[in-house]
């Protein structure tokens, strides 16, 4: 019998899982298939669009602590 799914831990931590599609699927269970892949890339680009706006705000964050000596008036 072919594995459909299998799920591992690697050394690190890490959560491995890997969906073997069998060599013949009904039609019902493609279609799920198609839509997990897609709501798994969504997910991704979710997770990769936060990780792009933190570094952005990173960036900024640098740009202004390098704009030079700030000049305070002493009384």
């Amino acid at each position: 019998m072919e594995r459909i799914l299998e799920v591992n831990r690697s050394p690190e931590g890490e959560i491995v899982i890997r969906l073997c599609a069998p060599r013949r699927l009904p039609v019902e269970a493609r279609r799920h298939l198609m839509g997990t892949t897609k709501e798994g890339l969504l997910t991704l680009r979710s997770l990769l669009d936060a990780a792009l706006r933190r570094l952005e705000t990173e960036e900024q964050q640098v740009g202004k602590k390098k704009k030079g000596p700030t000049k305070i008036e002493v009384q």
